[in-house]
C-alpha cells in the first residue's frame, strides 16, 4: 500500500491521504466530484445536515482548478473544522415549496451529478416531504451553468427540457413570478414563494421585495438584484410537476440560490 507523506499545512494525513473538506465532526457527508470541460473546473457536490425530513438535509457545492483541491465557495473560502460551516457553499437546495408541489419538499440531499452524452448535466438526490413521515423519493433536476461558471438548479424535476441557446424574448420571461431564496442555513425551516414582478423597464416589484433584472442579450443569461443582493443566472422553459408549461430563472450569489416560476399562460 502506497501512503502518502503527511503534510499538516497541506491537510495531508499519511494514514487517511489529504482532506478536502470537512472535519471537527461537522455534517458534511456525500461527496461526489464532477469534471465540466466547459468551465475547465471540478464541482465538489456535498450534503449538509441531518438526514430526516427534519434535519435540514440539504446539497452543497464547492468547487477548484485541480481534482485535490483546495475547493473554495462563491466567496471563495472553504470551512475548515473550526468553523460554523452552514456559512460556507453554494446551497443549491434545501427545504421548499414551489406551485404544483403538493407538499413542501424536504431533505433534498444525499447527492451525485452527471453530465450526459447530450452535455446536459444533472443534479441527482432524494427528497423527504413535510407529511410526517420519513419516506423519500429520488430527484434529478437539470442544471445550467451561470457566466460565471456556478451552477443553478432549475426548479423543478426533469421533465426533457431544452434551453434556448439564444434566449427569450421580452415578452416571455417578464411577469408575475412565484419566487423562493434558498437562503444558507441548516434547519427545518421551508423556503415558501413570495410574488415578485419582473417589469420590461427591468425593475423587480414587490410586496416583500424589490429590485432589477436583466436579460444578456443572445443568450439564456440573467441576473437579478433582490434588496441589494446581487445574484447570476439563466432563464428556461419548462414544464412544472403537474405538466403545465412555465418559464423558470435560477440564479446563484453570495453562497444562496433563488428560483422564480412563471406561468405561461397567465
Amino acid at each position: 500500500m502506497i501512503h502518502p507523506e503527511a503534510d499538516e499545512e497541506h491537510n495531508v494525513d499519511a494514514y487517511y491521504g489529504k482532506r478536502l473538506l470537512g472535519g471537527g465532526h461537522k455534517s458534511i457527508e456525500g461527496p461526489y466530484i464532477l469534471y465540466d470541460e466547459a468551465t475547465d473546473y471540478y464541482y465538489l457536490y456535498v450534503s449538509y445536515g441531518t438526514l430526516t425530513s427534519s434535519g435540514g438535509y440539504q446539497v452543497r457545492v464547492f468547487r477548484s482548478k485541480t481534482v485535490d483541491g483546495d475547493y473554495v465557495d462563491m466567496n471563495g473560502e472553504y470551512p475548515t473544522a473550526d468553523v460554523d460551516h452552514q456559512l460556507y457553499g453554494l446551497k443549491l437546495t434545501g427545504n421548499y415549496k414551489l406551485p404544483s408541489l403538493e407538499r413542501a419538499y424536504m431533505a433534498t440531499g444525499h447527492n451525485s451529478a452527471f453530465i450526459d452524452e447530450d452535455g446536459r448535466q444533472y443534479l441527482v438526490y432524494h427528497t423527504r416531504f413535510n407529511n410526517g413521515t420519513e419516506n423519500h423519493s429520488p430527484r434529478v433536476h437539470q442544471m445550467l451553468m451561470n457566466e460565471d461558471g456556478w451552477p443553478c438548479e432549475l426548479p423543478y424535476q426533469t421533465q426533457g427540457e431544452t434551453v434556448s441557446d439564444t434566449g427569450y424574448e421580452t415578452d416571455a420571461v417578464v411577469g408575475r413570478y412565484f419566487v423562493i431564496n434558498q437562503g444558507t442555513n441548516i434547519s427545518n425551516d421551508i423556503a415558501n414563494p413570495v410574488i415578485l414582478y419582473l417589469n420590461a423597464d427591468g425593475t423587480v416589484v414587490g410586496r416583500e421585495a424589490e429590485g432589477t433584472w436583466e436579460a444578456v442579450d443572445g443568450t439564456y443569461y440573467m441576473h437579478i438584484t433582490i434588496d441589494g443582493e446581487d445574484y447570476s443566472g439563466v432563464f428556461c422553459q419548462m414544464k412544472d410537476e403537474a405538466g403545465t408549461d412555465v418559464m423558470t430563472f435560477s440564479a446563484v450569489g453570495g453562497n444562496q440560490s433563488v428560483w422564480g416560476v412563471k406561468y405561461i399562460a397567465e
